[in-house]
């Protein structure tokens, strides 16, 4: 860890040197930049570490199993969701369709494991925005 934090110190020491004149902003927005990036590779990689992520690759043990009957969820297919999170960055979950051969119900795991809202925005990002959007309404016209 303390390499990357390292390397990380070196890159905005260079940023800086190419930037001498930078205001706080411009340099707090070019930070964010590369904050943005790494924290969507990291947050992506950690939703698809899971095993509800790939239906077919996943253990009996981690198999997920219909809510309704408890039987055994078959994989369909694999489709990709894009989440907007954070400084408007994407976030990639290429995930399994499944479907319950009792009864069924179909889903994708890794959204219910994840507690993923319906649209497009990641749950901490709906959370911060709403907030603000209650504010917008409240405010008197003028």
């Amino acid at each position: 860890m303390a390499r990357s934090g390292g390397r990380c110190n070196e890159r905005a020491k260079e940023w800086r040197l190419q930037h001498p004149k930078a205001t706080l902003k411009e340099i707090e927005q070019a930070l964010d930049q590369r904050l943005g990036k790494m924290r969507v590779r990291m947050l992506q990689d950690a939703a698809m570490a899971s095993a509800a992520a790939d239906i077919k690759t996943a253990t009996a043990q981690e198999r997920p199993v219909c809510p309704q009957c408890g039987e055994e969820l078959q994989s369909r297919d694999r489709q990709v969701r894009k989440l907007t999170t954070q400084h408007n960055r994407t976030v990639e979950l290429e995930r399994s369709y499944g479907v319950c051969p009792g009864c069924g119900t179909g889903f994708f795991p890794l959204d219910e494991e994840l507690a993923l809202v319906p649209g497009t925005l990641t749950p901490n990002l709906l959370e911060d925005l709403v907030p603000l959007l209650h504010a917008g309404l409240n405010r008197p016209m003028v």
